[in-house]
């Protein structure tokens, strides 16, 4: 049918045309015809190559960001992504959306959907992309929204083509270069393009291009990074995540403006003022009535600590978090007088409220900016705004005392193990300075439970749990609290599996909060805890040990692994015995120990009547090699196979 169209097109023209033009119009017909077929080829999923396939659930067969940095106000952005989804656990990564503001402009959004054979199906318009605010939870104002497109596949494999173009006023963050976004996802070519009139090496950074096959071309004005051809990226156990394992390619200016408000910085100092002068400075000033308060709080306290502790109670009983995100607070905080007349406030908010708090009491304190979770680090060789969170530093007496200022219930100074040993800016007027929040020694990361035992004839046993959590394990036991009972109670039994027949009578909870140690005790009752095996019982040593780890197992491990915290699990049984059991036991000791912990226990029989087990684990903090991954994996697998042993004794009669 094309040749026939061609045919009858060439008779016609023929008559019209001389034969030098008529070939030359037949040449450039096959030729745009050669580039269809070289273009439709990326929609067919027959096309892919085998190798790419493996462990993959989509395959992005073409992925192109362009970045035009016009000026320090303006920059131009083109997206183009084509992915193939391979089923249903590839929907995720077919990424058909943009976050955008009041500082953005969008020319162009759009999406086409192809079937497995190439053949467009679906075409979808601006219009078709829901259009959502990012108020989620406790958010309760925003500008920033969501334009993004729900895509319903009847049948894989799939292919998807994203296209969206804008122009944006905010050139402090420029979008980085993920080729390598999402795990089992292939890539066949990823292309990375900034222009700008000129480009400074010290403004770009790339990372991990180690194990990565990546183009890279580079010109005074122009850069371009390219990956091919890469199979898809399986996650692993305790990696450092799939940012800090594949290649990123950051870049930062040095001129830059956000949402208008223009910027220059050449180090951390420099960009800290930016920040201080612009966003932050006249925030923190407080009405006199709120003054008052303030001084009537602190009236006859004279240690600067002690100050601000009673002032960090007060901020955790008269406030509540939310998130605000509204023209520039992405960056600029809700003043002080705001947050104490409304009661609530975001990080940024709450952080500044309570800086203002502090200046009335004359204690000193600045804002901080970090990021929040573990893996996530702020890069001290990298001059831009970065952090996603923000708390607020004390400097007293040559020591630092940071403060979480959106939790109503953490200690005053505690930091969980999601902001601890993090890499900060502090945001003084002079500037901004690099710091590091407390890295607390790993021997006061303890979990301690003790459990009595006072079994009773028929092989049931009135339970006593006290379990003590310090330090890192304070944050997960403490907010236990905070839920109702009916989801305590659903809690500890999820936490404690193993005892299905653990009933509840009574919870109650203490803490110190001078020594982030948070106790929970708990009283019931264990259907069953002795369980017959012919002439004998069996008790498990196992119900409450807050300790099991499957550990997955790889035939080849690829990446490092990292253990964050060093942490101790130690568990004290104490049996109470009834008449009707022989409760003599043979004395035991297990103890082994490697470069990732140590695990000691031992059994022993205090009287006639009691049986008491002690057990701890030993779990060290540290970077490991890949090809060490087998002998922790053989290390855990130890623990857990002594810990599930269960205790022997004889039964005197029959239960």
């Amino acid at each position: 049918m094309l040749f026939c169209f061609i045919y009858m097109c060439s008779y016609i023209l023929t008559k019209a045309m001389s034969k030098t033009k008529f070939n030359l119009f037949v040449v450039l017909i096959l030729f745009c015809l050669n580039i269809n077929a070289q273009t439709n080829t990326i929609y067919k999923a027959a096309t892919i190559d085998p190798s790419l396939l493996i462990d993959a659930h989509a395959v992005v067969r073409l992925e192109k960001m362009e970045i035009d940095i016009k000026s320090i106000k303006k920059k131009h952005v083109s997206i183009e992504r084509v992915v193939t989804l391979l089923d249903s656990d590839g929907l995720d990564m077919v990424d058909c959306f943009i976050y955008y503001d009041n500082s953005m402009s969008i020319g162009r959004l759009r999406a086409t959907m192809y079937d497995r054979f190439g053949k467009q199906i679906k075409k979808y318009t601006e219009k078709k992309f829901n259009d959502l605010s990012t108020s989620e939870g406790y958010t309760v104002v925003s500008d920033t929204r969501l334009k993004v497109l729900d895509v319903h596949p009847y049948s894989y494999p799939v292919t998807v083509k994203f296209e969206v173009e804008y122009d944006d006023r905010t050139t402090s963050f420029i979008p980085r270069w993920i080729p390598i976004n999402n795990y089992h996802c292939a890539i066949e070519k990823s292309v990375y393009i900034v222009r700008k009139e000129h480009i400074d090496k010290d403004q770009v950074l790339e990372h991990n291009f180690d194990s990565f096959s990546v183009e890279v071309d580079k010109s005074p004005n122009q850069i371009e990074y390219v990956l091919s051809n890469q199979g898809a990226v399986d996650s692993e156990y305790l990696d450092h995540g799939i940012l800090k394992t594949t290649p990123v390619v950051e870049v930062n200016l040095y001129e830059f403006s956000y949402k208008g408000v223009a910027g220059e910085a050449y180090n951390f100092k420099e960009l800290g003022s930016w920040y201080y002068d612009h966003f932050i400075q006249d925030h923190y000033s407080l009405k006199p009535e709120s003054v008052a308060k303030v001084k009537a709080l602190i009236k006859g306290i004279t240690s600067p600590e002690q100050k601000a502790r009673v002032l960090y109670h007060y901020l955790q009983n008269h406030t509540r978090y939310i998130n605000v995100l509204l023209d520039k607070s992405g960056y600029e905080p809700m003043y002080a007088d705001q947050v104490a007349k409304l009661g609530y406030g975001d990080c940024k908010g709450l952080s500044n409220y309570m800086k203002a708090l502090l200046d009335v009491a004359e204690v000193p304190s600045y804002h901080t900016l970090i990021y929040y979770g573990c893996g996530k680090e702020m890069d001290t060789t990298k001059i831009a705004m970065q952090g996603n969170h923000m708390i607020l530093n004390i400097p007293l007496e040559g020591k630092d005392i940071w403060l979480e200022c959106t939790s109503s219930f953490l200690p005053f100074g505690y930091l969980s193990k999601s902001i601890r040993n993090k890499n900060v800016m502090v945001i003084t007027p002079e500037g901004g300075v690099i710091k590091k929040t407390t890295n607390f020694p790993d021997s006061i990361n303890v979990s301690s439970t003790k459990v009595d035992f006072l079994v009773d004839s028929i092989g049931g046993a009135k339970v006593t749990i006290e379990r003590n959590s310090s330090d890192i394990n304070y944050y997960k036991a403490s907010s236990v609290e905070q839920l109702v009972e009916k989801e305590q109670i659903h809690y500890y039994k999820k936490e404690w599996w193993k005892a299905d027949k653990f009933h509840i009578d009574e919870i109650t909870f203490s803490k110190d909060t001078m020594n982030f140690i948070f106790t929970e005790k708990l009283n019931g009752y264990i259907d069953n805890l002795v369980v017959p095996s012919g002439k004998e019982a069996l008790v498990p040593l196992s119900l409450f040990t807050s300790f099991e780890k499957n550990i997955p197992k790889y035939r080849h491990r690829r990446n490092d692994f990292k253990i964050y915290n060093g942490e101790v699990f130690v568990v004290d049984y104490c049996f109470h015995m009834p008449e009707n059991y022989d409760s003599k036991v043979e004395e035991d000791q297990t103890v082994f120990e490697n470069k990732y912990g140590k695990y000691k226990s031992t059994l022993k029989q205090t009287d006639d009547r009691t049986i008491v087990f002690h057990r701890e684990v030993t779990l060290n903090r540290g970077t490991y090699k890949a090809e060490e991954y087998g002998d922790f994996r053989d290390f855990i697998a130890e623990v857990n196979y002594n810990d599930s042993f269960s205790l022997r004794i004889k039964s005197l009669q029959k239960l």
